[in-house]
């Protein structure tokens, strides 16, 4: 690990007390690691503590569930956010990473109804067994559920974030796993939200994109590696 982090490919790290906060590779080549390969001009951002090791990741996706895609009322670019979330999903599975998906609970006549079909998660990235669904009632997926004891039961140190919606249950759920001691990596295009009677919904994206950086790392998500 040492001769690797030594190569002139190591662009900054970024140093906080207890753990290496951000390390930030970019490569310009193909070169190989623990059996993988970092293709031609990617960049990855790990954490590590001091001592070299990788915090155990999850990835956390919130409220991605019928009823936010409903005719004529579809969260914004959703399209590109099913895109973006299954090659997450699919670089999660594929390095063992575990899944959390977080369901919203809503009560009758919203369109997150419990036990409806606007209530359950989207078909396009609907979860395996081997998942974990945690059923939540407000903006915070760890308030009154079982997140934290579930994240603890399997190691996890290290929660990367996507979802809906991004100034309600995205933005809360990164602040109260900062708060929590969790490192947070937010996947910058991968969080969406609808237009507001004053702003649009890209303007809600890139402001959260911005203050959100006082409690998570923000990248894109082909930035984001899921390493075994």
């Amino acid at each position: 690990m040492s001769n690797f982090l030594n190569r002139s490919s190591l662009a900054s790290v970024c140093v906080e007390p207890g753990r290496i906060n951000a390390l930030f590779i970019e490569y310009s080549y193909s070169t190989k690691m623990h059996d993988f390969i970092i293709s031609q001009s990617i960049s990855i951002h790990l954490c590590l503590n001091l001592r070299g090791r990788i915090l155990k990741k999850a990835l956390l996706v919130i409220d991605v569930q019928n009823g936010m895609f409903q005719e004529g009322n579809v969260v914004y670019k959703g399209d590109r956010l099913l895109q973006n979330l299954k090659n997450l999903i699919t670089q999660a599975r594929s390095n063992k990473t575990p899944i959390f998906y977080i369901q919203h609970n809503a009560p009758a006549g919203k369109p997150l109804e419990y036990g409806t079909n606007g209530w359950e998660i989207h078909p396009e990235i609907f979860p395996n067994t081997q998942d974990v669904i945690i059923q939540k009632t407000t903006p915070d997926s760890f308030f009154n559920t079982t997140l934290d004891e579930e994240l603890k039961k399997q190691g996890i140190e290290h929660l990367v974030i996507a979802g809906i919606q991004t100034e309600a249950c995205v933005d809360t759920t990164c602040r109260r796993a900062f708060s929590m001691e969790y490192k947070v990596t937010l996947a910058s295009d991968t969080h969406s939200t609808w237009d507001s009677q004053d702003i649009t919904a890209q303007q809600i994206i890139n402001h959260h994109n911005g203050v959100l950086r006082w409690f998570a790392e923000v990248h894109p998500s082909k930035d984001i590696a899921f390493i075994r």
